[in-house]
């Protein structure tokens, strides 16, 4: 009897060991049962004659170690920003585990089975480092903290050159420390701001943006964009040859649609004003249902680079072309110190990745107070 417990402790074990490593290789969506298996070495029965699912196992991934590897690299990070440590960053590798539980947290808004777990035991993070107010808000500084290491993990995949996360770390250590606001929650968010959707790409591209915002990159089929348009899946490859050629072109002209806001921006104001504007617009997470969406659009994107090469690549392009965009038309006019251009980058891409993994998690990360931060943000790049 016990042998045989022990024997199957160990198939357990396997399993969960194979799951973190598809998972790794091939991203939460994509990763299946049968290619699960193959990589343990067992059969299919082997598996569901101890989890009720594929969902399952993942969840008990997620409690046997990945829940807290994740939790343990962000608590590091909480530990060193609050003692002042300055560079004593975790490692830039993310273990099986780790890249498993950051993969579990991006998902678990649009993934109920997962969501209640994740939830729950980001809430007992946050209690555990009193990182939570008295009227359940999380404090600003910490949110923003989390936000920018789990924006610094996304980034990676799509940076080739890394060196920008030194000077937006000390920037962003340095403002967190200083805020004194609260984070305004969901239901007080405001529904004004700007809308990715605004006349600028195709019915086409628009309906891409919700469905990967609603089910992912990997279940963002043909048929269901060209449903959710009002089309055939024909009228796709009337213009494109193939799924990748399409989901390249939407992304790159979803991402473009964004910058064009910016470049309006720029010509309707001057210096300072523009990047208070854009900082704060940044920073708040949770506005319309369009810029809701075009936030988990992103944040989908960012997942799907760690597994993806296509859509690597491609984000490479669209953050190469955003700094090129930062540098002839931003320093200009704003005139702020040319070593805090990779910073600039960070915060226009990388840092609502962050925030909006997090207000999937708690939505009382849904908005920092503006004023105060963005103020701060604009004395540490050497805005006047």
């Amino acid at each position: 009897m016990r042998k045989r417990a022990s024997a199957s402790a160990d198939t357990s074990k396997r399993i969960r060991l194979a799951a973190k490593k598809v998972i790794r290789r091939r991203g939460i969506d994509a990763g299946s049962i049968s290619e699960i298996v193959r990589v343990a070495g067992l059969t299919t029965g082997a598996v569901y004659g101890r989890f009720e699912s594929r969902d399952d196992l993942l969840l008990h991934v997620w409690d046997e170690d990945s829940g807290a590897a994740i939790f343990e690299r962000l608590g590091r990070r909480l530990r060193d920003w609050r003692d002042a440590t300055g560079s004593a960053l975790p490692p830039a590798e993310l273990s099986d585990a780790e890249e498993f539980g950051l993969q579990m947290m991006a998902v678990a808004g649009r993934h109920p089975y997962f969501a209640e777990t994740v939830r729950d035991d980001f809430s007992k993070l946050l209690n555990k480092y009193a990182a939570v107010r008295e009227d359940g808000q999380i404090r600003a500084g910490e949110a923003l903290i989390l936000a920018l290491e789990l924006a610094r993990i996304c980034y990676r995949a799509v940076r080739a050159d890394y060196e920008d996360w030194s000077i937006a770390t000390q920037v962003f250590d340095d403002v967190a420390r200083q805020i004194n606001t609260v984070l305004i929650p969901q239901a007080q968010s405001s529904s004004s701001g700007n809308n990715i959707a605004e006349g600028r790409v195709s019915d086409l591209v628009q309906s891409c943006r919700r469905v990967v915002s609603q089910v992912g990159l990997e279940h963002a089929t043909l048929s269901r964009i060209a449903r959710g348009a009002g089309f055939t899946t024909g009228s796709i490859f009337a213009q494109f040859d193939t799924r990748e050629e399409f989901l390249r072109t939407a992304i790159a002209q979803l991402f473009a649609g964004a910058a064009t806001q910016v470049d309006r921006r720029i010509v309707e104001s001057q210096g300072r004003d523009l990047l208070s504007v854009a900082l704060g617009d940044l920073l708040m997470v949770s506005q319309n249902q369009a810029r809701r969406e075009w936030n988990a659009f992103r944040t989908e994107c960012f997942l799907s680079a760690r597994t993806g090469s296509f859509v690597r690549s491609t984000l490479r392009s669209v953050i190469s072309a955003g700094r090129n965009r930062y540098e002839e038309l931003l320093m200009p006019l704003t005139g702020f110190r040319h070593e805090y251009l990779g910073g600039v980058t960070v915060v226009g891409q990388a840092l609502p990745v962050g925030l909006n993994i997090l207000n999937n998690l708690n939505p009382t990360v849904a908005r920092l107070v503006q004023t105060e931060s963005v103020n701060l943000l604009l004395r540490k790049i050497g805005v006047d």
